[in-house]
């Protein structure tokens, strides 16, 4: 698995454009509009469906305190937070 920053960050919006396939977004142009605008378009329940495949998928969890708008704001926020996760997963 490609741990690069680059690496997480399109495995991330592969994961989302799994779970949604009707969804479509350039990511070549403003990738962090792009990936907030996606995000923005799911419900509470297709979020937590998004956040189970991320889980699975990098082998980490969520912590709830962690929770929160700033985390889901862009795809960078999302990305450090999933490396940020995998680090401490290997540093136990």
């Amino acid at each position: 698995m490609d741990t690069t920053d680059i690496g997480i960050e399109k495995r991330i919006i592969d994961i989302v454009l799994e779970i949604f396939p009707t969804m479509s977004v350039n990511l070549t142009e403003n990738e962090q509009d792009e990936f907030f605008n996606l995000l923005a378009n799911i419900d509470s329940i297709q979020m937590l469906e998004v956040m189970a495949a991320i889980e699975m998928e990098f082998d980490i969890f969520f912590d709830e305190a962690d929770l929160n708008v700033d985390l889901f704001k862009d795809i960078k926020s999302l990305s450090n937070y999933v490396k940020e996760k995998m680090e401490q997963s290997q540093d136990v």
